[in-house]
């Protein structure tokens, strides 16, 4: 195996080094930017999660549930499910 010497395995490694050392500048510049999109991300998240719940609020108060049951029922055509439909979710 032969050996690298001398100035332009020096430039090679110096050439090297200065690569990585961009690289990782940039791999730092492209992270923070994803964790401050991602921090924005979340705040939308957040808030979207707030107005979801202002609406279902809003929803829940416009109808009476009795209207809503009459509703379903003459309406809609639906029924309430027998003991055997009923499925309970596992705890």
């Amino acid at each position: 195996m032969r050996k690298f010497e001398g100035p332009l395995a020096a430039s090679l490694c110096g050439a090297l080094a200065v690569l990585i050392i961009v690289m990782s500048i940039l791999a730092s510049a492209r992270l923070s930017a994803v964790q401050s999109e991602n921090r924005a991300l979340l705040a939308e998240r957040d808030r979207l999660q707030s107005e979801a719940r202002i609406l279902q609020v809003r929803l829940e108060m416009s109808m009476p549930l009795e209207e809503l049951e009459r509703y379903a029922t003459e309406v809609l055509g639906m029924q309430r499910p027998h003991a055997g439909q009923i499925i309970y979710p596992a705890k």
